[in-house]
């Protein structure tokens, strides 16, 4: 029987070039996180103001974080800063400074939910603003140690050292709610308006590294004249690491002991310039005309940037900033490797049978489609014998995240 599919040299050679020609594009992301901790100046009537105009949400949003802010019976909470695995005195200084500055919020009348909210790298428990529930059972021991230590009301005099990080911990108190209520509706009523502030104020920093950019400035001096003027003096005590109680340091989790004192660390500050949200050049991987560049990228902001990446010159710079959920990226093609024939001519037969049995899939698809719509009405499918069967019960890839604490 004469195979009815083929594929013509030049529809099997444009498939090729798609899949075999890549780019790789340095990118730049301006994050309106990065922006409204650092660059959006708001005094008590601007946030007021705001306010006013958009009573409804506030409140609705309000009501919402009480739920998980308001202090209960014997709750604990904690910040982390995430150090990575056989972390430096350099990387583990950077940690408890940026724990420092969080720490020194709270102190300044930051309620310590909201500060947890934004700053805590365990995700599970950031969301419920630094809650872990009311049981340190199942807590890695040094950690254990330092929260059954704690009266109600009470936060942990520094920094507690785990083989996650670093945490600072408090024991809710119930009696202290009114205090929370009040100042989560002044933290709330800021947070809302700085995020309004912040798209457009990102928006205009992206523009402006890309303008500088193209005017030839050096990436890296672009992006240090753009952070430079939010980089402000501020007085933060640096915490200290507690040595681990001496139990914990006998059995820490992991079976390793934890330090019985505490290691002195170089000193570090955290601010704009070393936040690690700050605008920093980032690089894609290799991707071809059907892949997806970098993480972020709505279907929109992929075609632009893939469009961009095979049309550019090497060196040139997308025409404007891309948006993704947390700002605009300035994006800047890097390399771009193109397929040759020569490449081409060795893969060819192959690679046209592939596409050619692609096609018969296709066709024998839509064959068998067609069939049944045609024959709906006298042939009768039982779904139960063409669905896919589930070896494991459907719980494949179901896992839980390791709670870090």
């Amino acid at each position: 029987i004469r195979d009815p599919v083929r594929v013509s040299e030049d529809e099997t050679w444009d498939e090729y070039d798609r899949r075999h020609s890549t780019a790789t594009v340095t990118y730049v992301p301006v994050k309106e996180s990065w922006v409204a901790r650092w660059a959006v100046d708001l005094d008590q009537a601007g946030i007021d103001a705001w306010v006013k105009d958009h009573q409804a949400d506030y409140d609705k949003e309000l009501a919402d974080r009480k739920k998980d802010d308001e202090p209960k019976a014997g709750h604990i909470r904690h910040i982390l800063v995430k150090t990575p695995y056989g972390a430096t005195d350099d990387e583990k200084a950077a940690a408890v400074a940026k724990l420092s500055w969080a720490v020194a919020r709270i102190r300044a009348g930051e309620p310590f939910a909201e500060v947890a909210r934004e700053v805590s790298d365990d995700a599970g428990s950031a969301a419920k603003g630094g809650d872990v529930g009311d049981k340190t059972d199942g807590f890695v021991a040094p950690f254990k140690a330092a929260a059954d230590a704690l009266k109600p009301g009470e936060m942990t005099a520094g920094a507690v050292e785990t083989q996650f990080g670093y945490h600072f911990i408090e024991k809710d108190d119930p009696n202290k709610t009114a205090d929370v209520d009040k100042a989560l509706g002044k933290s709330v009523a800021r947070q809302m308006a700085a995020k309004t502030k912040a798209t457009d104020i990102a928006q205009a920093l992206a523009a402006r590294i890309q303008a500088a950019i193209k005017s030839g400035t050096g990436i890296e001096d672009a992006l240090k004249q753009t952070v430079a003027p939010y980089v402000k003096p501020q007085k933060v005590d640096a915490l200290k690491v507690l040595p681990a109680p001496a139990a914990a340091a006998d059995a820490g989790a992991d079976g390793a002991a934890a330090p019985k004192t505490a290691t002195a660390l170089p000193t570090k500050s955290f601010d704009a310039s070393t936040d690690g949200d700050r605008p920093q050049t980032q690089t894609s991987s290799a991707f071809n005309r059907g892949g997806d560049p970098f993480q972020g990228l709505s279907p929109d902001g992929t075609v632009k940037v893939v469009g961009f990446a095979f049309s550019a010159k090497e060196g040139d710079v997308l025409a404007e900033p891309v948006r993704t959920p947390d700002g605009f990226d300035v994006v800047q093609l890097k390399q771009r490797n193109i397929a040759t024939r020569e490449e081409f001519a060795k893969d060819r037969p192959i690679f046209q049978e592939e596409l050619a049995r692609a096609k018969r899939d296709e066709a024998l698809s839509l064959y068998v489609k067609r069939l049944r719509e045609k024959s709906k009405d006298d042939i009768k499918v039982e779904d139960a014998y063409i669905q896919e069967s589930k070896a494991d019960g459907g719980t494949s890839g179901e896992t839980e995240d390791e709670d870090e604490y």
